[in-house]
């Protein structure tokens, strides 16, 4: 394209010297990219230079989405661990660890593959209470109990329902007030309903996934005040809440 002899490497700068439109941007981005790796390679150790090159790159999230990819992402963790064991050793640098690594394969030796856990490691797994959906555990502790549930959708100048339609804000141009149109209040509500329906139905996923023993955390800044409010129904005949109390819901 640029230049017959030489490299990839020198064909790539060669280019960058052309006006080749949007191509020569694309090179040039990448030459400062690299320069900018090389000045890296110098300055921080091997480990957190290959873990920047995963982030920069976005090459360690392109692997998770590809068959296999739980077992290519452990693959790149255990070459980022390999770095930091390498350098623990009496040698460091980028350059030392690529003749290593060629010379383990010169001699048809190999680090092999990552170790994938499996379903029933004994290993303490930190996940969403979604992805934990199906699955059981020993000791469960669900965390963040004391944060509100998240209705910030509840706030927007316009609401939508799949079934219900639109609820705008309605804007007087005269006085400059503005309040919310009759649609818009009945689409909160029932916005609320199914939003505190939808929490329960994740909660009730958290407080069943334990087999032995279910821990629960959470922190309040008034511990009096919100022990009030968790025994205001105690002395309730009936299971169900009053429904006023469960649409002014907040916390878990």
């Amino acid at each position: 394209m640029s230049k017959g002899d030489g490299d990839f490497y020198d064909a790539l700068c060669s280019a960058a010297l052309l006006d080749l439109g949007l191509l020569t941007s694309k090179i040039t981005r990448f030459l400062e990219r690299l320069d900018n790796w090389r000045t890296q390679a110098r300055r921080v150790s091997l480990a957190d230079l290959i873990w920047e090159l995963y982030r920069d790159t976005g090459y360690y999230d392109y692997t998770g989405g590809m068959l296999g990819g739980s077992q290519r992402q452990a693959n790149l963790r255990l070459l980022y661990h390999r770095a930091k064991q390498f350098e623990n050793t009496s040698f460091r640098g980028l350059f030392r660890f690529l003749r290593f690594m060629e010379r383990i394969r010169n001699t048809g030796n190999d680090l092999g593959a990552a170790r994938s856990l499996g379903e029933n490691e004994d290993v303490v797994r930190i996940m969403s209470i979604h992805k934990s959906k199906g699955l059981e555990f020993p000791v469960v502790f669900v965390a963040g109990l004391g944060k509100k549930f998240n209705l910030q959708d509840l706030n927007k100048d316009v609401l939508m329902h799949k079934q219900l339609g639109v609820g705008p804000q309605i804007i007087n141009t005269e006085t400059r007030v503005s309040y919310p149109s009759l649609p818009k209040l009945l689409l909160k509500t029932s916005l609320k309903r199914e939003a505190l329906a939808e929490e329960m139905r994740v909660l009730y996923v958290a407080l069943t996934r334990a087999k032995e023993k279910l821990i629960l955390v959470g922190s309040v800044r008034d511990l009096d005040r919100a022990m009030e409010k968790w025994t205001a129904h105690s002395g309730q005949g009936e299971w169900q809440l009053p429904e006023n109390d469960l649409l002014n819901a907040k916390t878990v």
